[in-house]
């Protein structure tokens, strides 16, 4: 017989137990759901993450044909023109690399490319609901680095030289200045890449065809980052710490334009520079200061920011002038429509005839070879209660390198083939950078 009592204490002992189980099983599914939760809202931000690339690369594309067609639709305008021109003239003599004399390709009439092309003017555009900002820069304002792989040891060197002036002063002014020995240093190890490459120092790309290879020419400025004296910085665009604007190297040099062949298949130094947009760091670099003065460099920066003037027969008509992406008025520039209109600069008239012939050869007018970089951007300028349109260039500037934007920027590289129909052929398809460019101004600071 079992007392009242034992019976009380075990119905309690029972009852606690069964609570302590269902505490746990509680728990248990708790901590199910929250896994759950979480695993789902991890999926959700992958998810939500996937469909903006994606939304971004196929915005991105689209501009990429976009301006792809107007850069045809360009060179058809100019092909145009120079018809009008001269009707008779030799259509050999027009493809770049047959100018034949500099001096007396610099009296043709011929395609010009300078800041008065649309293309020219950073643009702030929308596809679909994918905000995208469009900077289109001609490669022919940089210098050609393959220049230094030339067979003539004499141009070679010069060559060389060439590109250390363009390293000391591209970054002129700005707290990483790259020091006269450095550009040294570092023109010496981008020619020692490029020749090295083949005996094996460095990781060489396959080819095909057993033909004796000299040289591997680079896809992109970036590979030197793998050589000492370059670092990372050196091929990204940025704000110092003062705020001075930052250039990549990139900027200034080139491995994609194509050779200026002379009449008799030589070259000198074998490519030329656009004297319509090429910056002050390429033109002063293009010669010793104790050859050439620097002053006709900084004449020819002067004159392209000139407004230009109307025709007197043209109808001048009101309206309203075109914006960049910053809303700042795009005017209409002076522009360089030949090499002999150099020569009303004071400077290149103070020049002896082989000095000016020696200008000539390194200059031309004209542009063939494109990079076209699109930002896509998820900005939250609104969301932190400001207006990009109420800002200026430098606030921009500043508040889209604060790291809260989302950002996509690619850049593609292309060739505008000149002909009797213009085509364009990618030289680099899709080329995703880690920074978004800077606007590379045009003056002489």
């Amino acid at each position: 017989m079992q007392l009242l009592s034992s019976q009380k204490a075990a119905a309690r002992g029972e009852r606690g137990a069964a609570l302590l189980i269902t505490f746990l099983v509680l728990i248990v599914v708790l901590m199910i759901v929250y896994q759950v939760n979480r695993i789902t809202a991890n999926e959700q931000i992958e998810a939500d993450r996937s469909l903006t690339l994606t939304r971004m690369n196929l915005a991105i594309d689209a501009a990429l044909l976009q301006v792809e067609q107007d850069l045809i639709a360009d060179g058809q305008a100019d092909a145009e023109e120079e018809d009008e021109g001269d009707p008779g003239a030799d259509p050999a003599s027009q493809i770049p690399g047959n100018e034949g004399d500099p001096a007396d390709a610099a009296a043709d009439t011929g395609p010009v490319d300078s800041f008065n092309d649309d293309w020219a003017a950073v643009q702030a555009t929308a596809i679909g609901e994918q905000n995208l900002s469009v900077y289109v820069i001609d490669e022919d304002r940089k210098f050609n680095i393959l220049g230094m792989l030339n067979e003539d040891l004499e141009q070679a060197q010069e060559a060389q030289q060439i590109v250390a002036r363009i390293l000391d002063r591209c970054r002129e002014g700005t707290r990483v200045d790259i020091e006269s020995g450095m550009a040294e240093d570092m023109a010496r190890a981008m020619k020692s890449f490029l020749e090295d490459r083949v005996g094996g120092t460095f990781p060489t790309p396959n080819h095909l065809g057993d033909e004796e290879v000299t040289a591997i020419m680079p896809l992109s400025m970036r590979e030197f980052a793998a050589i000492e004296p370059f670092q990372n910085h050196h091929f990204e665009d940025y704000l110092d710490e003062e705020g001075y604007r930052v250039h990549a190297i990139d900027c200034f040099l080139t491995a994609y334009t194509s050779p200026v062949v002379g009449p008799d298949g030589t070259t000198q130094l074998g490519y030329a520079v656009n004297v319509n947009t090429a910056p002050l760091s390429v033109l002063v670099g293009l010669f010793d200061p104790r050859i050439v003065d620097t002053n006709l460099w900084i004449e020819i920066i002067q004159y392209r920011n000139e407004e230009q003037e109307p025709d007197e027969d043209e109808e001048v008509v009101d309206e309203e002038p075109q914006l960049n992406e910053y809303g700042e008025p795009l005017m209409a520039r002076k522009e360089f429509q030949a090499l002999t209109e150099l020569e009303s600069l004071p400077t290149m008239e103070g020049l002896d005839p082989e000095t000016r012939d020696q200008v000539m050869a390194r200059l031309k007018v004209d542009s063939q070879v494109f990079s076209v970089t699109i930002t896509a951007r998820e900005s939250t300028l609104h969301d932190q209660g400001m207006d990009p349109q109420d800002m200026t260039r430098e606030e921009r500037e500043f508040a889209e390198r604060a790291g809260t934007d989302l950002i996509r920027v690619v850049r593609r590289v292309m060739w505008r083939q000149p002909g009797e129909e213009i085509a364009t052929h990618v030289l680099v398809p899709w080329d995703v950078l880690s920074y978004s460019p800077l606007e590379l101004l045009d003056n002489v600071e």
